[in-house]
């Protein structure tokens, strides 16, 4: 008895061992590379892979989808006239402001569209359009089924049903008059920049079309090419300055106050916000020529990039959209006459040259980098890895050129030419 006691105590014994071995040999994950970007909960927003301007309301630019894989051209829309970028529902419907020019101001094509993702209408949702060069905001498409767009010619907003159908309207009073001046908040309350009496103004209204509050302040920038973005607990806005003002201001939508400014002249593109709350800016030195600063939530310096010192002379101040990118893993990408990409910690990781950049940049799931570049003749859209590497270029055969974001989801590409009946999507 005692030997079978013994046997058995060894056996427990080598079982004890052999599992430890077994659990200590089991593949482990790998570990995430520094400044990995963790996607943020937004809850008032639509589960897709683009559903506002930018993709989400921190500005990165990067689709929770696929991006086309050849780059052939699957529909052409060349009837109606395009004034705002595109947004995408759940569902994959397609949402685009749209004008005719010969019903201006308005008509039954003219207003807010849904497009199947073949690029047949699914429905129309009639108002007004502001003029012949100043569209609307991106639609900002709602977990609620809701879509929201700005009128700007009859200084209202209004949440459309996705059947087409109006659910509300707010008259603001003010003129919204930017392209890409709407964002939303986790509680689904709007922000909308725009003009009062003249001075530029922030305003913000309820989930139900109410109006909250409103701030007027002349250093912000309220042009076409403006857009705020939204720090990751959806407590501060950040807006861009106006030429000769600050680069950034930082708004605290609970009292109402500037907590901060940063920057000396000119803002030259979209304001980025990563996961951990780092704002990313391009604007202008003291020297008037174009720097990247990377900024902690506070406000402080956390590094600066030369884009004119360390690349060429084009990157002095300049009005043209210049948009930033950030992939999975913390890498920014941008460019004007170049393409380059920074790391997490700013430090260069490659530059492309030969490519006069049009669109902003977009990035989809699998960091694949999706631009247009226009250079004479020259029409294209670019694809490239996130190593720098031409994946495809498909030609425009067309006399416009594309300058709105690409977006990205569903295995295709969206994109708009402003002021112009184009519309393209490939896949």
């Amino acid at each position: 008895m005692r030997a079978f006691i013994t046997l058995l105590v060894i056996a427990i014994l080598i079982l004890n061992i052999t599992s430890c071995k077994e659990k200590g040999t089991e593949p482990q994950p790998e570990p995430k590379p520094p400044g990995y970007q963790e996607d943020i909960p937004w809850p008032s927003l639509a589960d897709s892979p683009w559903p506002m301007y930018r993709a989400d309301p921190q500005n990165t630019g990067r689709s929770k989808g696929f991006g086309p894989q050849s780059g052939n051209v699957s529909w052409t829309s060349d009837s109606l006239g395009y004034f705002s970028s595109i947004s995408l529902g759940y569902d994959s419907t397609i949402y685009v402001i749209v004008m005719n020019f010969d019903e201006f101001p308005a008509g039954e094509n003219t207003g807010l569209f849904a497009f199947n993702l073949d690029g047949t209408i699914k429905w129309k949702f009639n108002y007004p359009i502001f003029d012949e060069k100043i569209g609307g905001a991106a639609p900002i498409v709602l977990s609620n089924g809701g879509i929201i767009v700005n009128s700007p010619y009859e200084n209202k907003l209004y949440c459309v049903n996705n059947n087409g159908t109006k659910r509300w309207e707010a008259f603001l009073g003010n003129n919204i008059i930017t392209q890409n001046g709407l964002s939303i908040d986790k509680d689904g309350n709007i922000y909308a920049l725009g003009t009062k009496n003249g001075t530029p103004v922030l305003i913000a209204v309820g989930k139900m079309g109410e109006f909250l509050w409103d701030y007027q302040y002349e250093n912000f920038w309220v042009g076409q090419i403006s857009s705020m973005s939204i720090s990751p607990d959806g407590k501060t806005l950040y807006i861009p300055g106006r030429q000769f003002g600050p680069g950034v201001i930082a708004i605290d939508v609970e009292t109402q106050f500037i907590k901060w400014e940063f920057g000396r002249k000119g803002y030259a593109g979209d304001l980025l916000v990563d996961c951990s709350g780092n704002i990313y800016i391009i604007t202008s030195d003291e020297n008037n020529q174009g720097i990247l600063y990377s900024l902690h939530p506070d406000g402080t310096l956390r590094w600066k990039y030369d884009l004119y010192k360390d690349l060429d002379n084009s990157w002095g101040y300049s009005s043209s959209i210049l948009s930033l990118v950030m992939d999975k893993n913390g890498n920014l990408y941008t460019g004007k006459n170049e393409v380059i990409s920074l790391d997490y910690s700013g430090k260069l990781r490659w530059q492309k040259e030969g490519y006069k950049i049009w669109s902003s940049i977009s990035i989809d799931k699998n960091n694949m980098l999706y631009f247009s570049i226009h250079g004479g003749a020259q029409k294209e859209l670019i694809c490239m890895n996130e190593n720098g590497e031409l994946i495809f270029s498909t030609y425009f055969n067309d006399p416009y050129y594309i300058d709105y974001s690409p977006v990205l989801g569903y295995g295709t590409v969206s994109m708009v030419c402003i002021s112009a009946p184009f519309f393209t999507n490939i896949k």
